[in-house]
């Protein structure tokens, strides 16, 4: 399996395509004492051809998880008309307006293919694979970013 990591200019996606968007929060440390966090938050997408040999991943790091910013990034990543296999979060809601298909996934009731078969565990997989490549203290959270693009490449290889 390859994915491709798109230039910010990229967009994926398609009539016929599907796209699994997902959301993820990281956290760093804020020192040895206590159990303070600093938090940030990834949103992304791969795009799963037929086959499922080949897909292309877009992420992006964002400030804030709302609404009005979850549809300017999809808007600027994912072409009208693809798919978009998402979990429940209501933030997800309405992009069917937008232009998009949206299929669900309710991984809360241990539902990991929908009714009409669509998944999201390329991208949950993916969440996995970045947090254990993470280093567990010591690196400051500007520097996860480069981490996060080294295991997106690593993944082209």
């Amino acid at each position: 399996m390859m994915a491709k990591v798109l230039t910010p200019n990229t967009r994926i996606g398609g009539p016929g395509t599907t796209v699994e968007m997902d959301k993820a929060a990281f956290a760093r440390s804020k020192g040895v004492r206590g159990s303070s966090r600093h938090y940030y938050w990834i949103v992304g997408g791969y795009l799963t051809n037929q086959d499922k040999s080949q897909r292309q991943a877009t992420f992006e790091r964002v400030a804030r998880r709302d609404k009005s910013t979850l549809y300017g990034l999809i808007q600027r990543f994912v072409l009208p008309g693809t798919t978009i296999v998402t979990d429940h979060w209501k933030g997800f809601l309405g992009l069917d307006e937008l232009g998009y298909k949206l299929e669900k996934v309710n991984n809360k009731k241990n539902e990991w293919t929908n009714e009409n078969g669509f998944t999201r565990n390329h991208v949950e997989a993916f969440w996995g694979r970045l947090r254990r490549s993470l280093p567990v203290s010591g690196v400051p959270r500007w520097h996860h970013v480069g981490y996060f693009y080294r295991q997106v490449y690593l993944e082209q290889v």
